[in-house]
């Protein structure tokens, strides 16, 4: 059972079961025990990535289909931010529909990502199935440009 004791101070206790647990006023009023308190969090962090971690990480292919339109640069901004957060060594295959472009271009190359830019001369179809089909052929021809799939 939760329940709230309130108290005349600016803080509060929160009991759950048997424990009382004090709830403090955001933003923390003393800046360095913040400041402690995260070092300590990355410091086990840290550890915890040492001891129980992959130790050979392998190195992690990552296979975008895209075409140009209007909100591609953001679509592809947001795919290269959580890319970059990727602790281990990256490839990023963009494959284009209509061929490779310099909008693109530039977007893989703020990446500091190993990038590979790859044209599809096809352009992308109207219809969602068309567009699903095409986007799995064009999968198929990065994989085959990084020599990984040799037999499809």
């Amino acid at each position: 059972m939760n329940r709230t004791v309130l108290t005349g101070s600016s803080t509060s206790r929160v009991v759950v079961g048997r424990h009382e647990i004090r709830i403090r006023p955001w933003p923390h009023p003393n800046l360095t025990e913040v400041m402690k308190a995260y070092q300590i969090i990355y410091t086990v962090q840290r550890e915890q990535r040492r001891q129980f971690g992959v130790k050979n990480p392998r190195t992690i292919i990552v296979v975008t289909p895209t075409y140009v339109r209007t909100f591609q640069a953001l679509h592809m901004t947001g795919l290269m931010h959580s890319l970059m957060l990727v602790p281990y060594e990256v490839v990023w295959i963009v494959v284009e529909a209509g061929g490779a472009s310099n909008e693109t271009g530039s977007i893989l190359a703020k990446s500091g990502l190993w990038t590979i830019h790859v044209g599809f001369e096809q352009r992308m179809p109207n219809s969602w199935e068309g567009h699903h089909r095409l986007e799995a052929r064009m999968r198929l021809r990065a994989l085959r440009k990084m020599g990984i799939l040799e037999t499809f």
